[in-house]
């Protein structure tokens, strides 16, 4: 049965990576010049769907229902995925897309939140707005050698990390062109069953290998089962109650339908890094930052050659350089034109290219992916394509019930969530002794200064002063080291609120970061069970954005 969630917002700062994504969410009239529309009005999404009416070439419709068809289909997609496609393929309808490299099976909780807010505000602006909406996610599969791809990370009493074997693999290499045998997939499992706290359930385990068994029956895989396969056949089963479309990048025909916007990076290219270097200046004087460093030698998409990503580079007017070899503008075209798999866009050209080619209403987007569009809005207009919305995806921090009681105790929640680790353990030693110590030493230490002072303007000129200095630099040092030893006593008669702050950081702050960039969703569904995925998805308010905590509701999981 579904697990039922409270959700909490958190205003925190901390829970929001950077300013630009904060203000998005709660302040967007900082930023409106930036941005085509504001995320939390819906007319905003009425107003792009009108556009989409007007501008979108329903030529593209079949095309695309034909190329997302056959994808998704070769994964295993169910009868709702299928439906979908059939949907964006009709006029009137409109597609809310957000996308992720891949990550081992389906990587940080992070990828999770991002998919579900697709899924989320497709039904809320398809019931708001009576228009058809489809969910697609983009499989960046395009891209190379990620670190989510290759480990997933679970507590399992500590922080575990669990690696697949990639020694084998360049680390320029495509993921789209990364296969690996059966076994290397089972081992994951394996360690998984080791790791998780009273090993994989039942249910997990059939999950995990079902995925992998049936993904290597497929055609095409006697070198092995695609780890960007792997990711997107999850995702299909996991969310396959509300059908998403998942969208390869790495089909040929998709390619193709991109080739237009080469021509203008080609033609164009030092306009967009004069157009991208101001706005990154304009947002730095205005108190963000620049997400995107313009390269003004290189292009904004690259070329694969030998299973490796090469750049392009403009070394000269209308001459370019691969490796070795030289291209004038035409030739370069030729190349794309006549083997479009080999080409591969970046962050500037793929956000340009998917709202060209599909009838994009809204863009879901991380801290980082918002920061980038922040930047970009100069070349839309450019390119004369206009920005969709760009929402921000649902974020989240799940609270287990044995770290809810460590949080509900006094001031707890406001000592941890607002300080650092060794800050927050100061602050609770603070009333139990640390403070008078620290006060006291202090003290001392200035006292021994002073006397050493007079001592020194007493004797001068009898040639002591590196004497002194010895003395001083001495006295310092152990005066540190008695401090460090205090401190250390300090903890040790107070071990249980220290066991607590270090519970709830190894479960909020894993590692250091936040529990979404680090912590593989299927650590919770193990114990709580898969339906817990359809919590997660109910929890989330299009209509009310911000970090949640999401607390499990007393006596009704398992309503």
């Amino acid at each position: 049965m579904e697990k039922v969630f409270d959700a909490a917002i958190i205003n925190n700062s901390r829970f929001y990576y950077n300013k630009i994504f904060e203000d998005h969410i709660f302040d967007h009239q900082k930023l409106k010049k930036y941005f085509s529309y504001d995320p939390g009005d819906l007319k905003s999404f009425s107003g792009r769907i009108r556009k989409i009416e007007q501008s979108y070439d329903d030529g593209n419709r079949e095309v695309l229902a034909d190329i997302l068809k056959k994808s998704n289909k070769y994964l295993g997609a169910g009868d709702r995925t299928l439906k979908n496609i059939d949907k964006l393929g009709r006029s009137g309808s409109v597609a809310i897309i957000g996308g992720q490299q891949p990550g081992l099976f389906t990587g940080p909780s992070f990828i999770i939140y991002k998919i579900i807010t697709v899924l989320r505000l497709s039904r809320y602006i398809e019931e708001k707005t009576g228009t058809a909406v489809v969910p697609c996610f983009w499989n960046a599969s395009d891209d190379k050698n990620s670190n989510q791809i290759d480990d997933l990370t679970i507590i399992g009493g500590q922080l575990s990390q669990i690696e697949l074997n990639m020694e084998a693999i360049g680390k320029d290499s495509r993921l789209s062109n990364i296969a690996l045998p059966l076994s290397y997939y089972e081992n994951v499992i394996k360690e998984m069953d080791d790791l998780m706290p009273g090993g994989l359930s039942g249910e997990v385990r059939a999950f995990l290998t079902d995925i992998i068994y049936s993904l290597s029956k497929n055609p095409g895989t006697d070198n092995g089962i695609g780890l960007c396969n792997v990711f997107s056949l999850m995702v299909l089963k996991l969310f396959s109650e509300w059908g998403p479309v998942i969208i390869d990048p790495c089909d040929k025909d998709l390619k193709r339908m991109g080739l237009d916007l080469l021509k203008k990076d080609i033609i164009g290219h030092e306009v967009i890094n004069e157009l991208l270097s101001d706005r990154g200046e304009e947002l730095i004087r205005a108190g963000y930052h620049a997400q995107i460093d313009p390269q003004k030698d290189i292009l904004d998409f690259f070329y694969n050659a030998d299973d490796k990503r090469e750049k392009i580079n403009i070394i000269g007017e209308n001459t370019f350089k691969i490796g070795d070899n030289k291209y004038g503008a035409e030739e370069l075209l030729e190349l794309a034109e006549n083997d479009p798999l080999a080409i591969s866009w970046n962050v500037v050209l793929r956000p340009l290219i998917q709202d060209s080619i599909f009838p994009v209403a809204a863009t879901v987007c991380g801290p980082g992916e918002v920061s980038y569009f922040a930047q970009l809005g100069e070349v839309y207009r450019y390119m004369d394509i206009e920005m969709p919305v760009i929402y921000p995806r649902f974020s989240a921090t799940i609270i287990e019930e044995k770290i809810e009681k460590i949080l509900k105790k006094p001031d707890m929640e406001d000592m941890i969530l607002s300080q650092e680790y060794d800050d927050a353990i100061k602050s609770a030693l603070k009333e139990r002794g640390v403070e008078e110590a620290e006060a006291a030493l202090k003290q001392l230490g200035e006292e021994i200064n002073k006397n050493i002072a007079d001592a020194e303007s007493k004797i001068s000129g009898q040639d002591t002063e590196n004497v002194f200095d010895r003395i001083k630099r001495n006295i310092d040092k152990e005066l540190k080291i008695l401090s460090k030893k205090i401190y250390s006593k300090l903890k040790k008669s107070n071990q249980s609120i220290i066991n607590n702050i270090d519970r709830i950081h190894l479960n909020i702050f894993p590692g250091g970061r936040l529990q979404e960039r680090m912590i593989n969703i299927f650590y919770y569904l193990n114990k709580y069970g898969i339906e817990m995925i359809s919590g997660l998805y109910n929890s989330f308010e299009p209509s009310d954005p911000g970090h949640r905590f999401l607390y499990f509701k007393r006596g009704e999981e398992d309503e």
